[in-house]
Parts: C-alpha cells; structure tokens; sequence
C-alpha cells in the first residue's frame, strides 16, 4: 500500500513463506509436507504438548481448529496462534527502522563482587539511573514508577516498586527513589549482600502530554532547580551522542571505577 506522501509503496510479505517456497524449490520432496505446531511464532514447549494431547500436531491443525478451544486450553495465547496459523495480523505495517514507544526502560548489572555496605549499593545504583534517564530523554518520555529488582548470592530475589511525585527522567530523581526502596526492603549487610541490581521505570508519559505545576510541597526555587537539572542533563545527552558515551564521566564513576559494568538491557 502506498503512504500519505504516495511516493512510496510498503509491501507486507510473509517472509517464512517466502523462505519455505524457496527452499520447496531446490527440494521438491518437501512440497506439501505438514509443519509442526511447533513452527508457529510463541509456541513454547508447554504449548505444543497441550496442543498434542489434542491430536492437534501441524499448523494446519491449528488453523482449522475452533479459536475458543485453543483460548479455553491455552489462553490468550491459543488465540495468537490461531491468527499466526490463519496468517491473520492486526500489526500496522511498520518501516524497518520504525520502533513502537517503550512501556518501560530497565538497566541491570550483576556485580563480579558483592555488595555488602548501602555506600556500595547506592554508588552501583547510580549508573544504572544515568542509563535510565538517559534512556527515557532520548524517546522524549518521562516515568513515575520506579521498580528495583534485588538478587542475593544465592539467588534469592525480592522486587519492590513504588511511585515517584511527580513524572521524571533526571538521573538524581531516579537514583534516590532507587535508593529509598532498598533501604526499606533490604538489610544490607555483609551478612546479606547483594549480587544483582535492576532498575526499571514505567508508567511511562510523553513529555509533551506533561503539564507540570508547582504542588503544594514544593518552593518556587525547588522548581527553578529541576528546571537547571533538566538543561544539565540535556546538555549532558548532546555532549554524549556527538563525542561518545564517555566523553563525560559522572562523579560516581571516577571515583568507583570497579562499579563500572557492562549493564544487561531488561525486558
């Protein structure tokens, strides 16, 4: 279909099937043969031997099988693989580079050594904000829940979120709510480190949906002085994207640069 511009014409192809054919071509014997269930898009193993106690075994099963089935036996996802098996898609059409807004950023990092004292966690907890606001900046979004994962050495992991005041993507805003929830939910101690550190935000809004006042708590100068931090962290972003991501290195990583670690991007 052409776009608004009709300059350009988007064409949507089933690229498996286009691959099958091909491969149909240069291997005649597989023209025709059935495709395992297990072929569909988001068909775990669980899903497949449900679909199998149902005599249900190729992709042709599946599209021919009532859609209220699928649903009674598997949920929400017996109805994707309905659709995927029909070749059903309600996706708009989307160009290569073209990426849907994010519901939510996290960053995470497990440490080479644990973290035995709240100085350590608070000073791990800092760049994990930096790359988070700095995330959130770079889609024009703003987040007011904050959601902090904790594993122990032995893998015991607690997950704790809470709500800021007020939408944010500055770093320091980010860091201190971080840091607020693991003080209240973690007795950190040599006794009780900590191996792992998530930070995520979500709830997410477009900053130029935000129509932000000054509440009741807050001074007239509190709001100049988030103002200031905002045009600092922009101004950090530009340096960043034109020079490289280390071109300007926060206080918390001069100082602790055996915190630094290659952070794991989360779902």
């Amino acid at each position: 279909m052409a776009d608004s511009a009709g300059d350009r014409l988007i064409f949507h192809a089933d690229c498996n099937n286009f691959f099958a054919s091909c491969e149909a071509l240069e291997r005649p014997e597989l023209k025709n043969v059935p495709l395992s269930a297990g072929d569909l898009l988001y068909a775990g193993k669980s899903a497949v031997l449900t679909l199998s106690s149902h005599s249900i075994r190729t992709i042709g099963d599946v599209a021919q099988t009532e859609p209220r089935l699928l649903k009674q036996w598997l949920g929400k996802a017996g109805e994707q693989l309905w659709r995927s098996a029909n070749g059903l898609d309600q996706e708009p059409v989307r160009l290569f580079d073209d990426r849907p807004d994010p519901k939510s950023v996290s960053r995470g990092v497990t440490y080479a050594r644990d973290l035995a004292s709240l100085e350590e966690a608070r000073q791990a907890l800092l760049p994990l904000a930096d790359e988070v606001s700095a995330h959130l900046r770079k889609y024009q979004k703003r987040g007011q829940v904050i959601q902090l994962s904790i594993k122990s050495p032995d893998l015991r992991v607690i997950q704790r979120q809470t709500r800021l005041p007020h939408p944010s993507n500055l770093q320091r805003e980010l860091a201190e709510g971080a840091v607020a929830l693991l003080k209240a939910n973690w007795p950190l101690s040599p006794f009780s480190p900590i191996r792992a550190l998530t930070l995520g935000v979500s709830d997410l809004s477009n900053e130029a949906d935000i129509n932000e006042q000054i509440s009741l708590f807050d001074t007239a100068e509190m709001f100049d002085q988030r103002r200031r931090q905002e045009k600092l962290a922009h101004t950090l972003d530009a340096l960043r994207d034109k020079l490289g991501s280390d071109v300007i290195a926060l206080g918390y990583a001069a100082k602790n640069p055996k915190n630094k670690q290659e952070p794991s991007d989360e779902p």
